[in-house]
């Protein structure tokens, strides 16, 4: 049954153009307008100009006794926030359930969030519970915006129904900046791509890491799955990539600026490559693969990479 849903979403708006009017839900809050600083003015207001829509489907499960206690309904709700987003970055801080979750560039200041939620429960109603229940989105405005969404599941009594699965989906302008993304998932791909981030901190489990984006800062770790990462590096900072028996494959850009001080290590069987030119390479005693560039503390840039999986490949290339 394809139905509208009443959009319950926790929505805190920070200046006063933000979000106000745009949504009508009962979890809703609104904040005080706060004024941006002098040295943060715009021509127009600072933050989120989007609108919500969402939509449900809801049907007889295929297996209803796949769950405990047997599930007769189950459903999917679409939840979108689309518009514009104009500020200096932008933090998120995601928490799906068996769900990919994927952040992507867009053109100019376009913006849109979507988020898939599965649920199930004994009768429709309880599976609308869920929906609304189960997890909850909260934006905030500024010069550093800020969206945070993820399951909530001690506010939805199991026997009423549960959200089985959460995954996220975002555009955002590609020359907004990043300041931080601490994403976590299950069984579920994270891919970024197309943009630019100080740091970002990835987590899932048997599923597959995927960065394409200048980035100063990283932590990706899964396991049973794959970590790549295609990028250079804005800044000084840390790459760390842990995962077991998961390759790791690694491109960074080679260049004066840039220095990079690695230490790759195999716990198992498995091969490791350094393809980085401009340094020496060496083999502590555990075996652990080194490199350290060539006049290293003197780089505008420095990155410290540590790569760490077993039974299978490490790959580093410039």
């Amino acid at each position: 049954m394809m139905r509208s849903a009443p959009l319950l979403v926790v929505i805190s708006v920070i200046l006063a153009a933000g979000l106000s009017g745009c949504l009508d839900s009962p979890r809703s809050s609104v904040e005080p307008a706060r004024d941006a600083p002098a040295d943060e003015a715009r021509s127009g207001p600072l933050g989120f100009d989007v609108e919500a829509t969402s939509s449900d489907d809801i049907v007889r499960c295929a297996d209803p006794t796949a769950s405990l206690p047997p599930r007769a309904f189950c459903g999917t709700r679409v939840f979108t926030l689309s518009g514009t987003l104009v500020a200096d970055a932008l933090r998120l801080d995601l928490v799906g359930l068996r769900g990919d979750v994927t952040i992507l560039d867009a053109p100019a200041d376009a913006f849109e969030f979507v988020a898939t939620v599965r649920a199930s429960g004994v009768t429709e109603a309880s599976v609308a519970s869920a929906f609304d229940a189960g997890w909850a989105v909260e934006i905030v405005d500024g010069a550093t915006a800020r969206l945070s969404a993820r399951t909530t599941p001690g506010d939805l009594p199991y026997s009423d129904g549960s959200v089985d699965a959460l995954a996220f989906a975002i555009h955002m302008p590609r020359h907004l900046r990043l300041s931080m993304a601490e994403v976590e998932t299950s069984q579920g791909v994270i891919t970024i791509g197309g943009i630019s981030a100080d740091s970002l901190r990835l987590t899932t489990s048997e599923a597959a890491i995927g960065v394409l984006a200048d980035v100063a800062n990283l932590t990706a770790t899964t396991s049973g799955a794959a970590i790549n990462l295609v990028t250079r590096p804005l800044a000084s900072g840390q790459f760390h990539l842990t995962t077991q028996n998961g390759a790791i494959r690694v491109e960074v850009v080679e260049a004066a600026r840039h220095g990079y001080d690695v230490t790759a290590s195999m716990a198992g069987r498995g091969e490791i490559e350094v393809a980085l030119d401009d340094g020496d390479h060496g083999t502590t005693p555990s075996g652990a693969q080194t490199f350290r560039s060539q006049s290293f503390a003197n780089r505008v840039i420095k990155t410290a990479l540590v790569a760490q999986t077993s039974n299978e490949t490490i790959t580093i290339t410039g």
